[in-house]
């Protein structure tokens, strides 16, 4: 395999990787904090949440802006500061939009029930406001777990 072609594989891994993992833990928070959590509602965002992160991480090259970014203000590899830089970076291109469909399929069944809500907007806010700074910590945590787990098991040197 050419250098590009294992950069992919590993930044489509790592998509796949932190999708489930992130849709998972804000799944869970977003009917948690919702105040009307079921396993049915957690099960139907966790699909919906997963769906959006397969498609981000399969379009959105993540790996190629990170490392964009850091070059750009001289950050090196491994350090603190580009790992919450990263962190950061991956949170915005992930959390907003999985948020926002997450808690625009919850306003469309609670709206079709009958439901009287928040507007659609507060109701978004609210959420993103407990969600960032979970996918922040999640992110920042099993980011490098992944990525030494997928190396490991492919027998390749960290991509540069």
């Amino acid at each position: 395999m050419e250098d590009k072609e294992i950069r992919k594989s590993v930044s489509r891994k790592m998509g796949i990787y932190m999708g489930i993992t992130l849709s998972f833990f804000l799944s869970l928070v977003g009917t948690g904090t919702s105040g009307h959590f079921t396993v049915r509602s957690w099960i139907d965002s966790f699909i919906i949440s997963t769906a959006v992160s397969m498609v981000i991480a399969f379009i959105v090259p993540v790996r190629a802006i990170v490392e964009k970014v850091c070059e750009k203000h001289g950050l090196q590899e491994g350090n603190l500061n580009t790992r919450l830089v990263e962190s950061l970076i991956t949170d915005l291109i992930f959390t907003p939009l999985i948020t926002f469909l997450m808690i625009l399929f919850a306003y469309v069944v609670a709206k079709s029930h009958g439901a009287i809500l928040m507007p659609l907007v507060t109701m978004y806010l609210s959420g993103l406001l407990s969600c960032f700074p979970v996918g922040f910590l999640l992110i920042f945590i099993f980011m490098p777990l992944f990525r030494k787990f997928i190396l490991d098991h492919t027998d390749i040197k960290e991509p540069k």
